[in-house]
């Protein structure tokens, strides 16, 4: 049954929307079902980011297929010939091969191995405008994005879904009935290969400009129990009709997570020049996540014992007693690369003796550098790869993976070397994701005092309370003992890493609170140190105590 608008009418017909919101004639991307008259041989071929389809520069009827001709691919034709063919033409930043992976079809559930010798001119391979080959970028230039106009009158090709919050239902920007403001949908060819649940997500938090959906629920049914798994492809069935949508349901807003805003304007073409114009990783706290399969490096249990496993693991929530296990300071040492030390064990990260052979285990370790100093082993290069980045060990010249590519919990994470241009290449690519913020980042440092050469953290408030609840202070401060105007501060410490608590205590009803910076770092935020929920007191009846 198809809904009816608040007037009786029926929703219009889909047309597709570019990023800017503006419609273009749907007669711009049908294309010709007639396989291409006689003449020379072309290789077809869309090019997708995780967040959607980029406009080609070498098109031909639609503005969203390429063509390139056959014999313009060198010998030998293998896989990675062909994507150096097409990477060529559109003037991508991929010389090495590594940011990049090719699909026989845009269906398709695995990338083609780029070794693998193929057959360009026999007419199978990217053979026809609707039978493409994918070219999938690993990450998302920084311009914005045109997307494809969608095929009118073939519900195949259009995939709706439905938002929700933990509450109840989320309004969609991409509502096309004034009854139905929490359904969306957009053009299913504009999902990147493989289609499973993760780019599916990215999709639509690239079209609803909220990045938080990457990280949602998916279901296929509305009786579903659990959600689709992230990495398991999603049937062309699932989401093909408004009564049955795909069911997104964000999770609750958490720090660190990251923002964008919806692009508008033209389109701008994606330049080399500025593919490597990053700034030095900043020091700080991080969570470091592989760039393909999502995962964070973690140490095995927080164990503070020589030679525990650096391993692959599910990214935990910041209430949850394994973050800590997640968590990497990451800090510049004397020759100028960089130490990782787990915040859970207070060890270092080392490539295990220092071995230059493939699958050399990755473990925390106590410094062993001279004079209690970082040894090489424990130094890392981190190298800028599009937007990601690749972590080499100083002694080795080894990069950090992924064990033989594997994605499960637990998965050890090794030295290996360079696998730029193979199919393994995503697990040598990490995204580091920053979980504090300098007194120097902040807007207001006159709130802080700053101690010699020390550099203050600021955690989130959720962060705070689950410190307060792992560590002895819960039972140290008890109600009674703020019934009285009191103030005080209190370090807690573990060698060079400290977590700074600052006390509110209120007059009437005396308890002690936990402090840290609002999310734009402007204003002190007052928490309470067990659930880290906001409380409010008035600044008469309240007096302060931090470092």
């Amino acid at each position: 049954m198809i809904p009816l608008h608040s007037d009786g009418s029926s929703p219009p017909p889909y047309k597709g929307q570019d990023d800017s919101g503006s419609h273009r004639s749907g007669s711009d991307s049908v294309l010709s079902s007639k396989k291409p008259a006689s003449g020379p041989r072309y290789v077809y071929y869309r090019v997708y980011t995780p967040d959607g389809m980029l406009a080609c520069k070498k098109h031909d009827q639609s503005l969203f297929v390429g063509r390139i001709k056959a014999t313009s691919v060198p010998p030998p034709h293998t896989v990675a010939s062909l994507k150096r063919a097409l990477v060529q033409a559109e003037e991508l930043p991929d010389p090495d091969g590594d940011l990049t992976r090719l699909f026989e079809t845009t269906d398709a559930g695995t990338e083609m191995v780029p070794s693998a010798h193929v057959n360009i001119m026999n007419e199978s391979l990217g053979a026809t405008p609707q039978i493409p080959v994918a070219l999938v970028f690993l990450i998302n230039p920084d311009t914005p994005l045109q997307f494809p106009e969608d095929y009118e009158g073939d519900a195949s090709h259009i995939l709706y879904y439905r938002l929700y919050n933990r509450g109840g239902e989320e309004t969609s920007i991409r509502s096309f009935d004034t009854s139905e403001p929490a359904l969306g949908r957009f053009e299913r060819e504009s999902v990147a290969p493989p289609r499973n649940a993760i780019s599916v997500k990215r999709r639509i938090a690239r079209l609803e400009g909220k990045p938080i959906y990457q990280l949602a629920d998916l279901f296929t049914d509305v009786m579903a129990e659990i959600a689709h798994p992230s990495a398991s492809l999603l049937d062309p069935i699932c989401g093909s009709s408004m009564e049955n949508p795909l069911m997104i349901v964000s999770p609750e807003p958490r720090a660190g997570a990251y923002s964008i805003s919806r692009q508008t304007g033209p389109v701008k073409r994606w330049s080399t020049s500025g593919v490597n114009n990053f700034k030095p990783l900043p020091e700080g706290i991080y969570t470091v996540t592989n760039s393909r399969h999502l995962v964070v490096m973690e140490l095995h249990d927080g164990n503070s014992w020589n030679g525990t496993v650096v391993q692959a693991y599910t990214n935990a929530p910041v209430t949850s007693k394994h973050l800590f296990n997640q968590l990497w300071l990451v800090q510049r040492t004397s020759s100028g690369h960089y130490s990782f030390r787990n915040l859970r064990g207070g060890t270092y990260m080392e490539l295990q003796g220092g071995k230059a052979a493939n699958n050399t285990k990755i473990v925390g370790y106590e410094v062993q550098g001279l004079d209690g100093g970082i040894s090489i082993n424990q130094e890392w290069e981190i190298i800028q790869a599009g937007g990601y980045y690749k972590i080499r060990n100083r002694n080795s010249k080894t990069y950090v993976n992924l064990k033989d590519g594997r994605s499960g919990n637990e998965t050890p994470i090794v030295g290996f070397a360079d696998t730029a241009g193979t199919s393994a290449a995503q697990g040598e690519l990490w995204q580091f994701t920053l979980r504090s913020v300098t007194v120097s980042d902040a807007p207001y440092p006159h709130i802080f005092v700053t101690f010699l050469c020390y550099s203050l953290y600021v955690p989130p408030a959720a962060l705070l309370a689950h410190l307060w609840r792992e560590t002895p202070l819960v039972s140290m401060f008890r109600k009674s003992v703020f019934s009285d105007q009191y103030q005080m501060g209190l370090a807690f410490k573990t060698a060079d890493i400290s977590v700074l608590f600052g006390l509110v205590c209120q007059q009437d009803n005396g308890e002690a609170c936990n402090w840290t910076l609002n999310e734009d770092h402007s204003s002190i935020l007052v928490v309470s140190p067990m659930d880290g929920s906001v409380v409010k007191y008035a600044n008469d009846h309240s007096s302060w105590g931090f470092f």
